[in-house]
């Protein structure tokens, strides 16, 4: 049985990077300049799941591993953005706190 690490802030090359451990599987989704990506935690090759829309930090699995909850600005709220959450192949992005102001980061 594997534990769920809720973030986990790394510094790979001076880039911050804040990244979540699926619970009972092998994905981490990650947030690099930006974008928010999942890879196979045995390796291959990354997949984009923002694709450059808004700044997009501190991505969380949810408890089942079907979706990722994150910050984001890309609906233009100030002080940090609103959580979003979108299903974990990076459709259906959903505005959850719809803030004129934003919110803290960390959504987890």
């Amino acid at each position: 049985m594997r534990t769920r690490i809720a973030l986990v802030a790394l510094t790979v090359t001076g880039l911050f990077l804040a990244a979540a451990h699926m619970a009972h599987a092998t994905l981490i989704a990650y947030a690099h300049n930006g974008d928010i990506y999942v890879v196979d935690e045995a390796g291959g090759a990354p997949t984009n799941r923002t694709n450059g829309v808004g700044t997009n930090p501190d991505p969380d699995w949810s408890p089942d591993g079907t979706k990722i909850a994150f910050v984001s600005d890309r609906t233009g709220s100030l002080g940090g953005g609103d959580v979003h959450v979108m299903d974990s192949d990076g459709a259906n992005v959903i505005n959850v706190t719809q803030s004129d102001l934003g919110i803290a980061e960390f959504p987890s």
